[in-house]
């Protein structure tokens, strides 16, 4: 039975738009044909959302992630992922990720230190870098993160452009602030962790995490390594995918899911991996804590099989034989006596004194 219901369109006219009405894809449409409005039947304007206004952000700091991030998902246009070639401009491959001021969470004095906002544009812009000129990526993995990024990108540029030049220092000063507390607190954990920006910058590492890796730890925090470079291609893809999903659900912040990282020899390390995300006061995603349980290979023993094997037979066997054992056993006069039993007490001597 065919649906009477009328399919909607994809940019309904001027009038149909003002009269909230279901419009079609014929010009004029069939609503201003009866209204005999044919010739003022026209596509109507969509409002622009708050994020792609034409309007400058009240921070530079993220007008300039603004203009990155639109770098960036302008990648997705066909024939911009292309992999390097002599023709290709290599500049980008030199590109500057210098810090304004240190990762080092030595300073407590972070409100005085920090006096402008971090610049979040230089991690995208080294993800765009190391995406560029990394054969280990395919093409669709690229793809695949870029797409990624466009999800939660509009969330997060809605956010920010109400943000103040102030704002943005007030929350790098809270991270900073926020570091150096959980550097106390990671010395006590024993899985390995590592916390690191919404843009991947590590900014803090814990012994158990250097010790899986090999890397050093003051290596990977002064030489701003991202926490992608240290997973296998297929992790790095699901690992923005995932943080896209969850960088804006309150109602789901921790993720459980599967990573192999790299060990500096260039050995995989499958693992267990569980991220969470944590927000600053205007609810934008700031640092992510993630934790790596290393999943151990298992081998059988086919030495310890036949043993188990062994004592599941005989236990049954032997059961009665060890009964009969425990009859036999006369109890010692000193614990004939049961209201002053030995903290040792046997409760087979019990059982064999009251036969």
């Amino acid at each position: 039975m065919a649906s009477n219901k009328k399919k909607k369109t994809a940019r309904a006219c001027e009038g149909c738009q003002k009269s909230h009405l279901t419009c079609d894809d014929n010009r004029p449409c069939s609503r201003c044909i009866k209204r005999g409005l044919a010739d003022q039947c026209r596509d109507g304007h969509r409002k622009k959302p708050k994020y792609i206004l034409e309007d400058d952000f009240q921070s530079n700091s993220a007008n300039s992630e603004f203009n990155v991030l639109n770098e960036l998902i302008g990648t997705l246009q066909p024939g911009t992922l292309q992999q390097p070639t002599l023709g290709n401009d290599l500049t980008d491959n030199t590109l500057d990720t210098q810090l304004p001021y240190s990762n080092s969470t030595e300073n407590t004095n972070v409100y005085s230190q920090i006096t402008q906002p971090y610049p979040y544009e230089i991690g995208y812009k080294h993800l765009i870098n190391y995406l560029k000129f990394n054969e280990n990526f395919t093409q669709n993995d690229k793809l695949r993160i870029f797409k990624a990024i466009s999800e939660f990108r509009p969330s997060l540029l809605s956010l920010q452009i109400n943000l103040s030049n102030h704002d943005e220092i007030f929350v790098e000063q809270s991270l900073r602030r926020s570091m150096i507390d959980l550097s106390e607190l990671i010395k006590c954990i024993s899985a390995p962790t590592v916390v690191w920006r919404r843009t991947g910058e590590i900014l803090l590492v814990g012994d158990e995490f250097q010790y899986i890796v090999g890397y050093d730890r003051d290596s990977l925090i002064n030489t701003s390594t991202y926490i992608y470079q240290l997973m296998e291609p297929i992790s790095a893809v699901e690992y923005w995918q995932l943080f896209a999903k969850h960088a804006f659900d309150s109602a789901k912040p921790t993720v459980n899911t599967y990573c192999i990282l790299n060990h500096q020899n260039g050995n995989p390390i499958p693992c267990t991996f569980s991220f969470t995300i944590k927000k600053d006061i205007f609810d934008i995603p700031s640092y992510i804590i993630g934790t790596w349980l290393p999943i151990l290979p298992t081998e059988p023993d086919d030495d310890n099989d036949d043993i188990e094997q062994d004592l599941s037979y005989d236990s049954y066997d032997n059961q009665d034989k060890l009964y009969d054992d425990s009859v036999s056993l006369q109890p010692k006069k000193e614990y004939s006596d049961t209201s002053n039993q030995s903290p040792y007490f046997n409760p087979t001597l019990s059982m064999s004194m009251s036969t």
